[in-house]
């Protein structure tokens, strides 16, 4: 129950600020391109500092990050994700974030999700 808790408090966390900020790694590309370059560093920081501390979470063995071996899938999904995302003018944080604003347009890119998944 508590891991639960903790989850909804991270989502809620992740919600206000995609709401309020507009976290998004296409709007970021899209900000670098026109010359602004402070939302797409910010977001490359934050993944930087994960990548710095996560092993240091596998070192104390509370490791909760499952480790799967190279497939050439991965890569061609990050690429086809990519391609979606620029068509879509949306990452998945906004495409959530748009759909809970009420726009129903963002619901093709989750019946894309679930296709993809299935």
């Amino acid at each position: 129950m508590f891991a639960v808790l903790i989850a909804l408090a991270i989502a809620a966390v992740i919600g206000y600020t995609a709401q309020v900020t507009g976290l998004c790694m296409v709007r970021g590309v899209s900000d670098w391109v026109r010359g602004r370059r402070l939302r797409l560093t910010a977001i490359l920081m934050a993944g930087f500092w994960i990548y710095l501390f996560t092993p240091l979470i596998a070192y104390h063995d509370r490791s909760f990050l499952a480790v799967y071996p190279f497939h050439w899938s991965t890569p061609l999904g990050g690429f086809v994700f990519g391609i979606g995302s620029a068509i879509n003018g949306a990452c998945s944080i906004s495409t959530a974030t748009r759909l809970s604003s009420g726009d129903l347009r963002m619901l093709l890119t989750m019946f894309g999700w679930l296709d993809g998944y299935c």
